[in-house]
């Protein structure tokens, strides 16, 4: 009797497992969406007020995905507790994908909410006056690692103004 519920109890186990794998395959999926999502609002030199609340919404929504993420890992370390090395580091690289993409989508509304800033200290022909114009900066996602954020996003096309006028006038 006791072996059939041990019998019966592994099976569920596997069958759960299975079932949380599948689980976060689709969370992995998911984040792989949201990277292609920011490559391509990466290559605009400004977003669209559609745009830009599209991208604040994916995001809350991404990181609501990244705590949904975290109870499914707990419970598919639990029940594979053998292979707990392998499962941290899933964890480990499931997690940098998200703070990777989570840092670029922040650092695209931040410097989203500078450009329409700076463009109020513009004078008439489109350039900033001398005391004003800063250098700029360009912000740019590292090399990759296999495993890891594969699109090297470079966003020339923000140019983030450091110390604003508010800051000078301090």
């Amino acid at each position: 009797m006791e072996s059939e519920i041990s019998y019966k109890s592994d099976k569920t186990d596997e069958k759960r497992m299975k079932e949380l794998i599948i689980k976060r395959s689709s969370v992995k999926g998911q984040i792989t969406k949201f990277k292609k999502f920011l490559s391509n609002i990466s290559q605009r030199a400004e977003l669209a007020s559609l745009e830009f609340a599209e991208l604040t919404l994916k995001l809350g929504k991404f990181e609501s995905l990244s705590v949904k993420f975290d109870e499914l890992q707990s419970q598919i370390e639990v029940l594979n507790a053998e292979n707990l090395e392998y499962e941290l580091t899933e964890r480990e690289n499931i997690e940098h994908d998200f703070v990777a993409n989570i840092a670029m989508a922040k650092s695209i509304i931040e410097c989203q909410n500078k450009f329409h800033r700076r463009e109020s200290f513009l004078d008439a022909e489109g350039h900033y006056s001398p005391e004003t114009s800063h250098a700029p900066v360009k912000y740019v996602l590292g090399p990759s690692q296999p495993g890891r954020i594969d699109v090297h996003i470079q966003m020339k096309f923000f140019v983030c103004i450091e110390g604003f006028i508010a800051e000078r006038t301090v």
